[in-house]
């Protein structure tokens, strides 16, 4: 994170929580070789008791880059969001169209602090620093300067086609730790 000020939004939205994570909605969004990684997230939290009603899962090839801008900025405020998609630093992208940019979470309205997110894409949460960068707006730039905790991979983000493998692995365990549940 490039500026002290969103340093401090993040800092302020965890200390507000008390450092307790209280999830009423969820976000999950995945396909391809990823897809396993947020399905596994998705069962941990019907086990800790999240009704279907508030896990918005996009899950497969059948969404677009709108479907998931429109559930992650519209109205419903999701106190976890994990998008496992192809993306770079600045865009994750949907499988039928186009990519959700981070400078759209960065500029929009909706209230963030204290939001979990997870971005199993390669190189999700790359910070680029610098304004002369064709793309400066980066995905933990983005989140963590709306006051929400962000975890992506900084490289390459590694899956498996079938079974939990690698970086979907440790993805899906850290959506476990928030509940204590075993998948």
């Amino acid at each position: 994170v490039e500026r002290p000020r969103d340093m401090t939004s993040a800092i302020r939205a965890f200390l507000a929580t008390g450092g307790v994570v209280r999830v009423t909605r969820a976000l999950l969004a995945g396909y391809d070789l990823m897809q396993d990684a947020p399905e596994a997230g998705d069962r941990s939290l019907a086990r800790a008791g999240l009704n279907d009603a508030h896990r918005t899962r996009l899950l497969g090839s059948g969404w677009t880059s709108d479907t998931l801008r429109a559930a992650l900025l519209g109205p419903l405020r999701h106190d976890l969001v994990f998008v496992a998609a192809h993306a770079k630093h600045y865009a994750h992208e949907a499988p039928r169209n186009g990519g959700l940019y981070a400078r759209e979470i960065a500029e929009a309205d909706a209230d963030r602090a204290g939001v979990v997110a997870f971005g199993l894409a390669c190189h999700g949460g790359l910070n680029v620093p610098g304004a002369k960068h064709p793309e400066p707006m980066d995905f933990p730039e983005a989140w963590l300067g709306r006051g929400a905790s962000y975890l992506g991979s900084s490289g390459w983000a590694y899956g498996q086609q079938d079974g939990l493998q690698w970086e979907e692995s440790l993805m899906a365990l850290r959506v476990n730790l928030l509940f204590d549940t075993p998948d």
